[in-house]
């Protein structure tokens, strides 16, 4: 049975490898003009082929190389396939190909990737040895990338060539070889003066890869490329530290910029403690623009452990130097450091909102908590607070309220301000108390802003006004006017109910304050309310302020065709020249440009208004679609009639009426 299942799956791998001509189709394959698909079918017998039945493909492969009758296209695909299938049985073959002009390079790319083939490997150095010069590069590179050391005497050889070409790849070959005969070669050899930089690239390369200190100093301390010293020093870092360190901390002190740029890029990117270490003991030996922007990389570099060396710098007199020392601290430290922070800015505004900032970053759990107990501090307490609110430190709300109670009056400002961004509905009961027990007029509008600021971010607004409301009754007549106020901001329906209540009051300030607070209503709920107002009331001034409220509440609605009824209404209402302007300015924002120009057109004649309605009927017109009434093309004709030498008026005017006919 077992050798019936041998035979069969013979047959099954010869049919797939000589079946349909695959291979000869294969062997008269030519890609016209350079261009085209590789053999599909071909491909698909290797791609289907398991990996144990590639010697019958291999074979075949060999046998399109060696014929004389095969096409050059179809030996180059045939070597590109032994990348995946070829054995050490097509060494030899390949091996012949290493001097021919056009297929040395696909049968060097196959020997290169038998990485555990020695006989590949032989292969690539007898072919170095014998090949002509212009394809000694390839071979030597594809020596390189199989790092054979066996190789680095002829490569070797090559390096020294007069050919820039050919000397700069064998010298990347040696590089990427590295070890002791590569390092002895690279650093006897004489090469020409275009391959000179190409021989320094591959001495670091080798030093790098023996973790040789020695050299990687000689590098850095006697060559003349920039570059190249600052990749041995990026060397050393990852090596030695300790030398590494030493020697960016040298050459950050030093006058050579470009090299000072490259190690610059280390302190925020290398090494660890010791880089650290080595850069904070030389800030103070730099100039202040250089200690400015070294303190910012320390920053970016992470290291907690230079925080203690900074703080002195946040004491420092240039303002560079200090406003970098303030964010990197902030950065870099703990809770420990707050104080220290807070301190710096003083009385300074620019270093205040500087600290107050790099306050605001800083990820210590305890910042909070040490924010909050240096409250009580008179010259840091306005940036403590302009941190805890950057920082959205809810959990600081309780020693906000205490600090409301315990600070002068008049002198409130700061803690109403901190506790209207982080409050929220549960402390507004409380805040009406101490703001009820003021009677400093600064507090009390600072507490009506916090409180506000706490209703418009609260997601339960009626549920805000609710709580405010119930002070309303025993209020006086500034608190009413407040809850109001707030009622207004918050669009709420109970509040609605008290500014209604409040317009039946004989008290004729809490009167105006309930029509001012309707007017700017957050939605158009007490839109009959204003109107009524506007067409009745008895107090001029509350009249005109209803009508402004209603106007501008036609914006608020949503349905287009409300929009357009309310305009008719207030059309019908209006009297001074302001309010005219008023109600053509709202007019322009409702969308329906067809009706809102035949609503303009009755204002092309009046003589208080007619330069905005003629430019506002014009614009709406020179978006519309459809067909106008005689009235707009009339309207619209005068216009063109009447604009003089307004050439622009003249021009749109022409524009709209075309739209219109």
């Amino acid at each position: 049975m077992k050798k019936l299942m041998t035979i069969f799956m013979a047959v099954c791998v010869m049919a797939r490898v000589a079946g349909a001509d695959v291979w000869e189709d294969l062997a008269k394959y030519k890609m016209a003009g350079g261009k085209g698909f590789p053999p599909v079918a071909a491909h698909k017998v290797i791609v289907d082929t398991p990996v144990a039945e590639h010697g019958a493909i291999e074979e075949k492969l060999i046998a399109i190389i060696e014929s004389k009758d095969a096409t050059g296209d179809a030996k180059i695909f045939s070597c590109r396939m032994l990348q995946r299938v070829g054995s050490e049985k097509c060494v030899p073959v390949l091996a012949k190909l290493l001097n021919d002009d056009i297929m040395s390079h696909y049968a060097r790319l196959t020997l290169e990737r038998m990485k555990d083939s020695e006989a590949a490997g032989a292969a690539l150095r007898d072919g170095l040895s014998k090949a002509p010069d212009k394809l000694k590069v390839g071979i030597a590179s594809s020596l390189g990338e199989r790092g054979d050391r066996k190789a680095v005497k002829d490569i070797a050889k090559l390096a020294e060539s007069s050919c820039e070409a050919s000397a700069k790849a064998a010298l990347i070959a040696l590089g990427k070889i590295g070890g002791k005969n590569a390092k002895k070669a690279l650093d006897k050899m004489k090469v020409c003066d275009g391959a000179k930089d190409a021989r320094q690239d591959a001495r670091l390369s080798v030093a790098v890869g023996m973790r040789d200190t020695k050299a990687l100093e000689d590098i850095y301390k006697n060559g003349k490329c920039y570059k190249h010293r600052g990749v041995a020093v990026s060397g050393l870092l990852t090596i030695d530290e300790g030398k590494g360190a030493a020697s960016v901390a040298d050459i950050i002190k030093g006058d050579d910029v470009r090299l000072r740029r490259s190690a610059m890029r280390f302190v925020s990117t290398l090494g660890g403690e010791k880089l650290t270490k080595a850069i904070c003991g030389v800030l103070s030996d730099l100039p202040a623009e250089r200690q400015a922007n070294v303190i910012a990389l320390l920053g970016v570099r992470g290291d907690k452990s230079a925080s203690g060396a900074l703080e002195k710098y946040l004491s420092a007199e240039d303002k560079s130097v200090k406003k970098a020392a303030i964010k990197t601290v902030g950065l870099l430290g703990d809770a420990g450091t707050v104080g220290k922070l807070l301190a710096c800015g003083g009385s300074d505004k620019e270093m205040s909102e500087a600290a107050a900032r790099s306050l605001a970053g800083m990820t210590d759990p305890g910042v909070n908590g040490a924010l909050v107990k240096l409250l009580g501090n008179a010259e840091s307490k306005d940036t403590a607070l302009r941190a805890l609110v950057a920082r959205n430190a809810k959990d600081a709300v309780p020693a906000l309220k205490k600090l409301l109670t315990e600070t002068a009056a008049g002198k409130r400002s700061p803690a109403w301000s901190a506790l209207g961004s982080l409050g929220g509905k549960d402390d507004l009961d409380e805040l009406m108390k101490i703001s009820l027990a003021s009677r400093d007029k600064g507090d009390i509008r600072a507490a009506k802003d916090a409180m506000k600021n706490i209703c418009t971010r609260d997601t339960d607004k009626d549920g805000c006004v609710n709580v405010v409301a119930a002070y309303y009754e025993k209020a006086d007549g500034i608190t009413k006017a407040f809850i109001l106020d707030m009622a207004a901001v918050t669009g709420s329906g109970r509040g609605l109910d008290l500014a209604r209540k409040a317009l039946k009051s004989d008290d004729k300030d809490l009167y105006k304050n309930a029509v001012r607070a309707m007017a700017a209503w957050s939605n158009s709920k007490p839109e009959k309310d204003l109107m009524e107002l506007a067409k009745s009331s008895p107090d001029e001034a509350a009249r005109i302020l209803a009508l402004r409220g209603y106007i501008q509440m036609i914006s608020k609605e949503g349905n287009r065709q409300k929009q357009l009824e309310r305009l008719d209404v207030a059309k019908g209402i209006v009297k001074r020249v302001d309010e005219k302007r008023l109600l053509i300015s709202a007019a322009c924002k409702v969308r329906e440009d067809s009706k809102v120009a035949e609503f303009l057109v009755s204002y092309v004649d009046d003589a208080e208004v007619k330069v905005e309605a003629r430019k506002a009927l014009v614009e709406k017109t020179k978006r519309f679609r459809g067909k106008g009434s005689q009235a707009l093309k009339d309207a619209l004709n005068k216009i063109v009639n009447d604009a003089g030498s307004d050439k622009e008026l003249l021009k749109e005017a022409k524009e709209a009426l075309g739209k219109v006919k």
